[in-house]
């Protein structure tokens, strides 16, 4: 009996240690907190015309979307490409992450298959 109370317990307990809500620390990343700067980059024309857009890149060459020094969150990153198919596609280009002042990047993937698509 003793056991079967003491097992019970210990069940209790791992169960409470597993059972999370989904407010926890991960969740919380994203939220917007007071007393922080929060940026967003972006290719918009500042002129006020259309010109929000990266023009012609050649083939091997490597163009800098985005650079931001100090700790932060990405949480959303939007990029269409206009080109024909026959031009170009989602495999064609693609996207590389680097952080931590790393040599080598911490993400490497064809545009497509990085989005999902």
């Amino acid at each position: 009996m003793k056991r079967l109370t003491l097992l019970m317990l210990f069940a209790a307990f791992a169960f409470s240690l597993f059972a999370q809500e989904p407010s926890n620390e991960m969740m919380q990343l994203s939220k917007i907190k007071t007393g922080l700067k929060t940026r967003q980059i972006s290719s918009h024309d500042k002129t006020g015309g259309n010109a929000d857009f990266i023009g012609k890149i050649k083939d091997g060459d490597k163009v800098e979307l985005m650079n931001v020094k100090g700790a932060g969150v990405i949480n959303r990153i939007w990029i269409t490409i206009a080109p024909e198919g026959n031009e170009l596609s989602r495999y064609d280009l693609i996207i590389r992450m680097y952080w931590d002042e790393n040599p080598y990047p911490s993400v490497e993937s064809p545009l497509g298959p990085f989005f999902g698509n």
